[in-house]
């Protein structure tokens, strides 16, 4: 039993670890783009 419950802590933290990943790329995709500001002349070139 204890192998069961390593086995089902270890996807418990799988999942937790890739829901946060993907509400992570998720906010970052849907983040409003900062246009560049004159006070930073290089922010339109190095993108």
């Amino acid at each position: 039993m204890a192998l069961c419950s390593q086995l089902e802590a270890s996807l418990t933290t799988g999942e937790t670890t890739r829901r946060r990943l993907l509400d992570a790329l998720l906010h970052e995709a849907l983040a409003p783009v900062a246009t560049p500001s004159s006070e930073h002349p290089r922010g339109a070139v190095s993108g």
